[in-house]
């Protein structure tokens, strides 16, 4: 999916750099982690497919995404505009599960 996705002002070339790790950016990688480590609840990354681009959007959670993606995950769900399922299925392997939550 990171291929196919715009990330817009988020810094896919690495996840944590030294000298700014005060930044807003980087304050939301951390919270995103100790979240995990607690167990505590995180909404999906929201998602939609820009026709105009061809490539996903994410209205919500880019920082979310971009951690599992720099931590190895295969799999993460997101949440996806119902009239745009079809184009984003066409960039991205969607687990059976999606087909089960309508």
């Amino acid at each position: 999916m990171v291929k196919n996705s715009d990330f817009k002002e988020v810094d896919m070339t690495s996840l944590l750099l030294p000298e700014n790790i005060k930044s807003n950016n980087n304050h939301r990688i951390y919270r995103s982690i100790q979240n995990w480590i607690n167990k505590e609840y995180l909404d999906p990354p929201k998602i939609h497919f820009n026709a105009f681009e061809k490539k996903i959007e994410f209205e919500d959670g880019r920082h979310r995404a971009k951690t599992s993606y720099f931590l190895g995950f295969q799999i993460m769900p997101v949440a996806i505009h119902v009239e745009d399922f079809e184009a984003v299925r066409g960039l991205i392997k969607i687990s059976d599960m999606a087909y089960a939550q309508n």
